[in-house]
């Protein structure tokens, strides 16, 4: 008797069980938390106060908010792999009632190698990751359960996820259209008379459209302001402008830079002796110039940035004008590397514990963790699995087959996809290194659109929400 419903328990909520057990197969992978140097100036700030906001300084609030409950790293980690996996099953148990498909969903997602190789470090792109795959599960609940709430909750995620990156917002915005596209049914359902009034007006598609654009408008305002607030700006364009002026001097065989970035004392051999178009830090960072592969690893010269902002940006505007085909081969450098186009030779696929501190935190190994990353190690330079062009196209496939085939989460699957590229197309635009990791939402927007499609076809005579 008592059989029964616990087997009928254990059957509803399967994907949910999975889920805690690859949370604590994850931990106890890398607990209490990888931990680069960026993480360190993070965990710093957390614990001694944020000064400026070269890393968003919305990371370190709730890192001080973890380290009062769980001091150290380990409270963030389990904040981002619970919340990563729990959307996870969260997103296949709404999408689908069969739970083999929920399961492969959620193992086929968490554990491909991109994705578990950078789950267990305490970086932004990680934390801005969770945020918004729970911000996509609050979503499709809300959608499927009529819960106007729900969408509340997913829009209270997309602000934590978009204050963690400074480009955050380029793969927020079809977020933000996916929650108004939920909100227009369940608000028509629950405020008939008002809805019916907008639609005798011809005010609605007009209201939706407007409300969206001022919602995203006020979405990044509050993420900048929360960023600014009490801290100083590090301008970290500057860095990317004059980088890009590198790159465009190079090419064209003369300096465009304005002569307060080089000091005067550096000439165009010398400029092609320190620059490395995969990497920002070869013009600024003589120590790093023998790690990046420049041609002149001795050299202690350097660029810097400038007091008159306006005039490097009229500068860099002028260069790109006037040299597209420069800017283009400058940044091709980059993207070719951050893309992985050559299979195994991922910039930083991952990072393998926890770099020296102040703080006397280091990474206790285990066998565990060295058979794990003894097979991230194999497939990130042995198989196409990080050759990150991949996902990026079927990004693109899934744009248009959620266009073209009557799929029941086909407006998401679009959505999800556009979210991903759009992230990608900012990084390409404005990253100033190749570094893995910047791929790391497209590749989980392709996961997404893969679990969306498992919903199956809209019913016959139906339509695609």
């Amino acid at each position: 008797m008592l059989a029964r419903p616990v087997l009928l328990h254990l059957s509803r909520f399967t994907v949910l069980y999975l889920a805690l057990a690859c949370t604590a197969f994850t931990l106890a992978v890398y607990y209490p938390g990888y931990m680069s140097t960026d993480s360190v100036l993070q965990f710093k700030a957390a614990r001694q106060g944020v000064t400026n906001n070269n890393n968003p300084p919305m990371m370190s609030y709730v890192w001080r908010l973890m380290d009062k409950i769980i001091p150290g790293p380990a409270g963030m980690l389990i904040l981002q792999v619970s919340m990563f996996w729990l959307s996870l099953a969260a997103i296949a148990y709404t999408v689908t009632d069969s739970n083999l498909v929920r399961s492969a969903i959620v193992v086929g997602s968490g554990f491909l190698p991109p994705i578990f190789g950078l789950i267990g470090t305490i970086w932004k792109d990680v934390g801005m990751h969770s945020f918004y795959l729970a911000a996509v599960a609050l979503s499709l609940a809300a959608h499927r359960y009529g819960k106007l709430k729900l969408v509340f909750g997913s829009v209270a995620a997309l602000w934590l996820g978009a204050s963690y990156r400074h480009n955050g917002m380029a793969a927020a915005f079809p977020l933000i259209v996916m929650n108004a596209a939920i909100s227009v049914p369940l608000f028509q359902a629950r405020y008939p008379l008002q809805a019916a009034a907008l639609a005798r007006r011809r005010l609605g598609l007009p209201v939706v459209v407007g409300g969206t654009l001022l919602f995203t408008g006020l979405l990044y305002e509050t993420t900048e302001f929360v960023n600014r607030a009490g801290v100083a700006d590090s301008q970290l364009w500057q860095f990317m402008v004059i980088h890009d002026l590198a790159g465009i001097s190079v090419d064209q065989g003369v300096i465009l830079l304005p002569p307060e970035t080089t000091g005067g004392t550096i000439g165009i051999k010398e400029l092609r002796g320190i620059y490395v178009g995969e990497h920002v830090s070869s013009v600024f960072s003589p120590p790093v110039r023998k790690f990046l592969g420049a041609a002149d690893q001795t050299s202690d010269l350097a660029l810097s940035p400038m007091e008159d902002t306006k005039k490097l940006f009229r500068a860099w505007v002028a260069a790109v004008l006037h040299h597209p085909g420069s800017y283009l081969h400058h940044r091709s450098l980059l993207a070719a590397r951050l893309l992985v186009l050559k299979k195994g030779t991922p910039w930083a696929p991952f990072l393998t514990g926890i770099d020296e501190n102040e703080f006397h935190i280091a990474f206790p190994k285990s066998a565990l963790n060295t058979a794990v990353m003894g097979w991230l190690v194999r497939c990130a330079f042995h198989t196409w699995f990080y050759s990150a062009w991949i996902y990026h196209v079927l990004l693109i496939g899934f744009l248009v087959l959620g266009w073209a085939a009557p799929f029941r989460y086909g407006t998401f699957m679009q959505l999800s996809a556009l979210s991903g590229i759009l992230y990608a197309m900012s990084n390409l635009a404005l990253a100033g290194s190749a570094d893995f990791r910047y791929n790391m939402w497209a590749i989980g927007c392709c996961c997404l659109c893969f679990a969306l499609a498992a919903g199956g076809f809209a019913p016959r005579g139906g339509h695609a929400p």
